[in-house]
């Protein structure tokens, strides 16, 4: 097959390439070479084949695209070359891929094939019709040319006319003054009007249907093509029923209203405006407008072409001014034509030489036209001008006069209309019926046409009326034609094609086992690598050292250092890290694998240095890991004792990121940046506190019965690496444990990062963990306190809370599979006032889930508490879970059955009354041990309300304890607690809150020291398996005084009859003992249980020998 040698590209999109990417997914071709590797003997010989083969095969015959490319171009097609598509192979894959790109060049060639007969055939089609355009245009310019030689012939003729008519001399009475014959009618010499047409008239004028009925005519040509063309030639104005518009324009005739005003007892109009006799058509809009402000009358002008555009209209006043109408012209659309006069003056005035001009342009007026047309009722002495140099007077009729050859002025016999004159009458000539006197034909070729008629004061005149302009003159103008534009020349198709080549893209990726990392210990992380195609260097110098060129190379953007683009192959290649000074680099747990796990570290070169923390491995053979996948394992460490300050990132956290590289050919190719994040060093520390009226103490002095509130301050260390902790504190065996509460303090709580407070919150509200129950000895102390409890729950039951069970929430909880309920939510807890008082209660339970986070079959006691101490609400209620997931709500715990008590009541009785008999032996003793413990008693009841404060976390700080497990030994009076998730807390402070209380009635001989009691105390903080303990406190407790020894008075035996046989008293039976200290829980001391024990004795051999002596 052809090679393809086609350099790289950027990649641009052609024709095919988008479909053929999104199709095929040639882009996302990505089987790891190596994977076709047999075993690691053969490794080397397997990789040289595959690449000989990925070398010998990295083409694909494209002789067949070139030459359709080549006919595209000789077609004239814009044909551009896109840029190489590179893909993605491995010698499995090589076939496949060729297949696939043989496939985009068959579409390529279709594609150009299609694009070049279209192009042709659109060719053909442009070709065919400008022939057909050409044949008309020619005819229509024949046709033109024809008529210019006509008229041409007319405007030469008329070359042989006079410039000026031949005048009557004294006519009618005028000395020196001549003007042409009534009723007769005069055709010019031929004139040029802007610089190139030519003007001339023919035929003979009699009537106002000579004008128009082809018996005359204007004739015109020009020697500038195009000049004269249909839609450049004024045919007519022609004012129909359509109101005209302009700022200064009001309806109706302005002058007549001022003369009436003026004169009120004239009645008649300044001027007839009428038109009620003018065959062409009455008046149906009159207007008046001041002087020197355009008006514009819709779609007044009619061009050669057909069209209409609108007309503009300015009339100007000067010369004498008029008594009647002001600065107002009165102007109207009788015969629909424009007819205007400017005023009045009184007939007995001084005639006037007033003067009114008259202008017109089409539409806004930026372009020129030509414009013929007539002039009528110029009589009475009047004179016609026209005010430029591009018009032409071409004809003239009876009773008047030019001023010159070049006619641009005519005047009228001052007794025209009033003695002589055709149709004269009471406004002296009458417009169209007085044709051909009084009447000129003009030809003007500009943007504003402009003529005046003027008064020169004869007797009699008393204003200037100027009626029927833009009455249609038959014309005879070789007009341009209307060429056909030639038809667009076909634009040819812009077709992109492009080639394709097969390699390897290379790609870097970093990733970190761990991102949250600790000081000194170990964290891996990993590079990998996609090689592209390495080829063996033709000069063999893969082995050169490249660290001092890849030093200086662009991390940041390696396309630029490779000009854009990724080559097809390389020849060298090495992978490497440089990490920050404060990582330490782990020399001896560098390894690097190919993707079937194999270690290749020895394949190649490893140089670490260790003063700068990076590595760098380079292959001695890279050929053989072309297109193969590499992995790199490194073990690093935080250093610590580097300074981390600038790696800060907020108060105790640092970010060290970093990044490895792939170098190709001396260029590198760098990873993604990836982090480590690293708190601030937090070393452990566990110190021990008894707290006494708010106080921290290590000594103080307490009495036997008194509660006791310890506070243990823990910092839980980063500086450790370890996965549990677990908090502790083992009590003597003279205190009695009562309760156990876990804090964030408020300082390290408002000390926590958003993420943090966030971590914590999550893990509180969806926490379930074991919390154990404190259990009080068995003392009679402790009985006392359970049952000042007990008085107080009762109390809460006389309270009028209702509690009641949320059946949709229950309904969620069944049908849920996959999440949890707090339990609160089952709960509706309302005051005697039906409001809803949940929000003011804090529930804690001991509710157990299955791994599907379902609450386990059982009965669970439910404590709810309220927030606010006032409210004095504390009561348990138990809810029942069934196996098919169903709650019920059950009555109070500790509640018994009439049965039960009626049965413990009758056990009571009979024990007093065998116990009787005793009472004189105990109850000295038992007074005298009274009276030393009455005080202490008193004592401990208030050591109970003062150290009440004590026992519970100041405001702000925030209850943990449902952090972990909290587990508790009732016998061994201690307590462990271990959060579940010890990250949470690590490098944070903890407060535990430790409420204990001194048992008043076991022995303290074990800490005698003199006359008192030193009971000490210590507590302890586990990570894993290594223990740190915290200092020691202790409490001084007095002795009791010895009570003096009392001999019992001897008792005589009455002298009584025998007595009647008895039945053998009940005896005692003993309460065993929940402690390791013997008859721990009684009131009774040992003495007095050994006297009471004799006298039970004694009173059993009376009975007996009572007994025998009946018998």
């Amino acid at each position: 097959m052809k090679s393809n040698n086609v350099s790289s590209k950027i990649c641009m999109t052609g024709l095919s390439t988008a479909l053929l990417l999104s199709t095929l997914g040639l882009g996302e071709i990505d089987t790891a070479h190596a994977k076709d590797q047999k075993n690691d003997s053969s490794s080397s010989k397997t990789q040289k084949q595959a690449n000989e083969k990925t070398s010998q095969n990295s083409s694909v015959d494209d002789s067949d695209l070139k030459k359709a490319v080549q006919n595209a171009k000789d077609a004239g097609i814009d044909v551009k070359e896109g840029n190489i598509q590179h893909h993605k192979v491995t010698d499995k894959s090589i076939d496949k891929t060729k297949k696939e790109i043989q496939a985009d060049y068959e579409k390529q060639i279709k594609d150009l094939e299609k694009a070049t007969k279209k192009y042709k055939a659109d060719q053909e089609s442009y070709e065919k019709e400008v022939k057909e355009v050409k044949a008309y245009n020619d005819k229509q310019l024949k046709d033109y040319q024809d008529k210019v030689k006509k008229q041409k012939s007319s405007v030469d003729s008329a070359k042989k006319n006079p410039a000026q008519p031949k005048y009557s001399a004294n006519l009618r009475g005028e000395k020196g003054h001549s003007y042409t014959k009534s009723g007769s009618w005069h055709n010019l010499k031929s004139k040029t009007i802007d610089n190139d047409i030519h003007v001339s008239s023919s035929g003979d004028v009699k009537s106002f249907k000579d004008l128009q009925n082809g018996n005359f005519a204007i004739h015109a040509y020009s020697d500038k093509k195009g000049k004269l063309s249909n839609d450049k030639i004024v045919q007519k104005v022609s004012w129909g029923n359509v109101k005209p518009k302009g700022k200064t324009v009001v309806k109706g005739d302005r002058v007549t209203k001022d003369l009436h005003n003026k004169v009120p007892s004239y009645k008649n109009p300044a001027y007839d405006t009428s038109g009620k006799n003018n065959k062409f058509g009455k008046t149906t809009q009159l207007h008046s407008v001041k002087a020197g402000n355009w008006v514009t009358i819709p779609n007044a002008v009619k061009l050669a072409n057909g069209k209409a555009k609108d007309l503009q209209v300015k009339f100007s006043k000067s010369g004498t001014k008029l008594k009647y109408g002001g600065d107002y012209v009165t102007f109207w659309n009788e015969g629909g034509s424009i007819n205007y006069y400017d005023g009045s003056a009184d007939v007995n005035q001084t005639p006037p030489k007033d003067k009114i001009t008259a202008s017109y342009k089409v539409g806004d007026g930026k372009e020129k036209y030509l414009w013929t047309g007539a002039t009528f009722d110029i009589d009475g002495g009047q004179e016609l001008t026209m005010e430029d140099n591009n018009s032409a007077i071409v004809a003239m009729g009876g009773g008047l006069k030019a001023d010159s050859d070049k006619v641009n002025k005519v005047s009228s016999s001052k007794y025209l209309g009033s003695t002589w004159g055709k149709n004269k009458g009471a406004n002296l000539l009458d417009g169209t019926s007085s044709v051909p006197d009084g009447t000129a034909i003009f030809a003007k070729y500009a943007d504003v046409i402009s003529h005046s008629v003027n008064n020169t004061g004869v007797k009699g005149s008393t204003l200037v009326a100027n009626g029927d302009f833009g009455m249609h003159v038959t014309t005879s103008i070789a007009k341009y034609p209307t060429l056909k534009k030639e038809p667009k020349k076909p634009t040819p198709p812009k077709v992109n094609y492009n080639f394709h080549d097969m390699s390897i893209n290379p790609t870097t990726k970093k990733s970190v086992s761990k991102k949250d990392v600790g000081y000194d210990k170990d964290y891996n992380y990993t590079l990998d690598y996609q090689l592209p195609v390495i080829k063996k260097d033709k000069k063999d110098d893969a082995s050169q050292d490249q660290s001092k060129d890849a030093k200086d190379t662009n991390l940041e953007n390696p396309k630029d250092e490779i000009n854009g683009k990724y080559k097809n192959d390389y020849q060298t290649f090495t992978l490497g890290d440089d990490l920050p000074d404060e990582l330490n680099l782990q020399k001896d747990k560098i390894k690097v694998t190919d993707d079937k796990g194999k270690d290749v570290t020895k394949q190649g070169k490893l140089d670490v240095d260790e003063k700068h923390q990076s590595f760098r491995w380079t292959p001695k053979n890279p050929e053989e890991f072309s297109a193969q996948k590499l992995k790199v394992n490194v073990v690093s460490q935080v250093n610590g004792k580097a300074d981390l300050k600038k790696w800060k990132k907020d108060n105790d956290t640092f970010e060290i990121p970093n990044t490895g590289y792939l170098e190709l050919d001396h260029k590198k190719i760098p990873t993604n940046k990836v982090p480590v994040f690293v708190k601030k060093k937090v070393n452990s520390d566990i110190k021990k506190h008894i707290l006494e009226d708010g106080n921290l103490k290590e000594h103080n002095k307490s009495k036997k019965g008194n509660d006791i509130n310890y506070q243990l301050d823990y910092t839980l260390g980063n500086d450790k690496d370890y996965k549990k902790v677990t908090i502790k504190d083992d009590l003597e065996d003279v205190e009695d444990i009562k309760g156990v509460k876990v804090y964030l303090p408020k300082n390290q709580k408002s000390s926590l990062s958003k993420k943090e407070r966030e971590d914590i919150d999550k893990a509180l509200k969806n926490a379930h963990t074991k919390q154990d129950e404190f259990k009080p000895d068995s003392s009679s102390s402790n009985k006392d306190e359970q049952k000042r409890n007990d008085n107080i729950k009762d109390n809460d039951d006389e309270q009028n809370i209702n509690i009641d069970l949320i059946k949709n929430n229950i309904d969620k909880l069944k049908k849920d599979k996959d999440g949890e309920i707090d339990v609160a939510s089952l709960l509706k807890i309302t005051d005697q006032k039906a409001k809803d008082i949940a929000k003011d209660i804090h529930i804690d339970d001991n509710i157990e889930y299955d791994k599907s986070h379902h609450i386990k079959p059982g009965t669970y006691k439910i404590n709810i508490k309220g927030n606010n101490k006032k409210d004095g609400i504390d009561k348990t209620v138990n809810l029942k879970v069934d196996d098919k997931g169903n709650i019920e709500l059950l009555p109070k715990d500790g509640k018994q059955s009439d049965d039960t008590k009626a049965k413990e009541d009758s056990n009571t009785t009979k024990n007093q009354k065998s116990q009787k008999d005793d009472k004189s032996t105990k109850s000295t003793q038992e007074s005298e041990r009274k009276n030393q413990n009455n005080q202490t008693d008193i004592d401990s009841n208030n050591s109970h309300k003062s150290n009440t404060k004590d026992s519970k976390g100041q405001d702000g700080d925030l209850d943990i304890t449902k952090l972990g497990d909290l587990k508790v030994d009732n016998k061994k009076e201690s307590f462990e607690w271990s959060p579940k998730d010890a990250s949470l807390l690590k490098g944070k402070k903890v407060k535990v809150l430790l409420n204990s209380k001194f048992k008043d009635d076991v022995d303290y001989k074990n800490f005698a020291k003199g006359d008192k009691y030193i009971i000490p105390n210590t507590s302890e903080i586990q990570y894993d398996d290594k223990t740190e303990n915290s200092n020691k406190v202790d409490t001084e407790i007095p002795k009791p005084k010895k009570p003096e020894n009392v001999v019992p008075p001897k008792k005589e035996e009455p002298k009584k009859p025998a007595p009647k046989p008895q039945k053998p008293a009940p005896q005692p039976k003993k309460e065993e003992s929940k402690k390791d200290l013997p008859m721990t829980g009684t009131e009774k001391s040992v003495a007095g249980v050994i006297i009471g024990a004799v006298l039970i004795g004694l009173a059993g051999v009376s009975t007996y020998l009572y007994r025998r002596k009946r018998s």
